[in-house]
């Protein structure tokens, strides 16, 4: 089963930055709401639901003084999936409208460079760095994601669609590097700044040197001079307390000011999709591998990951050889014990990849599907699943 959300307005995901110029400050939006967030809002509401004040967690975490597996079940293990876009709320085939974050050795050729149709889109393979090349890298970087056209390509923060992603996991998704133009979603949602000012409690009046704008987020993108409208699909282990046998949809606040989005429950697992490949792909990665005793598989991250050594995993039994990644996202998220923020982290974003080598077929099996997070794994941080690496065989290619 799966959540979809549809919004009724405008949202803010607050990234805990800004920037500021003389008085006036500038708040940031996510384009997308966090597990953090996504939690905080399935908690409410179910609590809600059963007659409960949602306050009723942060007095749960000061007290201390009992263990309520209920209230930690939903303090600790949301196991939140996602979230992902959908295009209909509908949802007539989500095979073929649901998507996920691009991975991030498939690029995009930078808006300057010349191209012919077909070609806008290109599939990185992996390429082992020469011995006599002097570089920085951390030591154990064997590999770095290559393109051997001679222009230039850039990160693209689009959207794979599912059966694409599937065949990405198999190996078969591209044509010697090139990627069909339909593969990609580019989802760049529409966003808006309004203007706030700060209120004296005391007078009712303007407080001065208080003037702001707080960024907004519409669910919807520009397409050939039209805007069109996407939705969120999220998992959770909290959807049996969410729902019930007569009642399988609702209304909740979602983000920044308590803006109203509805949700539904659909009969769809994303989860159960790929679960279904499972055997083929870790097949696939062994038949791909270069050389025998040694398997060589890409690592893709589907939900952020906080790694104690910053973008680095500690894999038992695994090497990480390649790593292709974006800039960290940075979150602080809210203490509800205290109600205050909570620190600021940096998160590996989902879509990145790492290029890694075990012995142990077993591994890949262990790894589909599980989180690989330091922390927060209760809440569905880190959650990978192995693919075929396209790796270039000769020196020369």
């Amino acid at each position: 089963m799966g959540i979809v959300i549809k919004p009724f307005d405008v949202a803010h995901f607050g990234t805990g930055k800004g920037s500021s110029a003389a008085d006036v400050h500038s708040i940031e939006s996510f384009n997308l709401p966090t597990h953090f967030t996504l939690a905080g809002a399935l908690r409410s509401e179910i609590l809600r639901r059963k007659g409960k004040n949602p306050e009723d967690l942060g007095e749960y975490l000061n007290k201390k003084e009992y263990v309520d597996d209920y209230y930690d079940k939903l303090l600790y293990s949301p196991e939140i999936f996602g979230p992902y876009i959908v295009s209909e709320w509908a949802l007539n085939s989500l095979n073929e409208e649901m998507f996920l974050p691009l991975p991030f050795n498939i690029y995009k050729i930078s808006k300057k460079q010349e191209h012919r149709k077909g070609e806008e889109y290109i599939y990185a393979y992996w390429k082992k760095i020469d011995n006599n090349l002097i570089t920085d890298l951390e030591t154990g970087i064997e590999f770095l994601p290559w393109v051997r056209k001679k222009k230039r390509y850039e990160f693209q923060s689009g959207f794979l669609s599912l059966d694409s992603f599937k065949k990405y996991l198999m190996g078969v998704l591209d044509n010697e590097g090139k990627l069909e133009d339909n593969s990609i979603f580019e989802v760049n949602p529409i966003k808006m700044s309004r203007p706030g000012i700060k209120i004296k409690s005391e007078t009712g009046t303007v407080e001065e040197g208080h003037l702001y704008f707080e960024e907004y987020v519409y669910f919807a993108y520009h397409e050939d001079d039209n805007n069109k409208e996407f939705y969120l699909y999220i998992e959770s282990a909290l959807e049996d307390e969410l729902f019930s046998e007569d009642k399988k949809d609702g209304l909740m606040p979602l983000g920044g000011e308590n803006r109203y989005v509805q949700y539904k429950q659909v009969e769809f697992s994303f989860k159960e999709k790929l679960d279904k490949v499972k055997e083929d792909v870790i097949n696939a990665i062994c038949e791909a591998s270069p050389s025998k005793g040694e398997i060589y598989f890409n690592l893709v991250l589907l939900t952020p990951a906080y790694f104690k050594n910053g973008w680095k995993p500690e894999i038992p039994h695994v090497e990480i050889v390649g790593a292709t990644l974006e800039r960290p996202l940075k979150y602080s998220g809210w203490d509800m014990a205290t109600n205050t923020p909570a620190p600021t982290r940096s998160f590996v974003r989902p879509g990145s990849i790492y290029l890694c080598r075990t012995k142990d077929k077993g591994i890949l099996g262990d790894l589909y599907l599980s989180s690989i997070s330091d922390e927060y794994s209760g809440l569905g941080l880190g959650i990978v699943v192995p693919g075929v690496p396209k790796i270039y065989k000769n020196k020369e290619d």
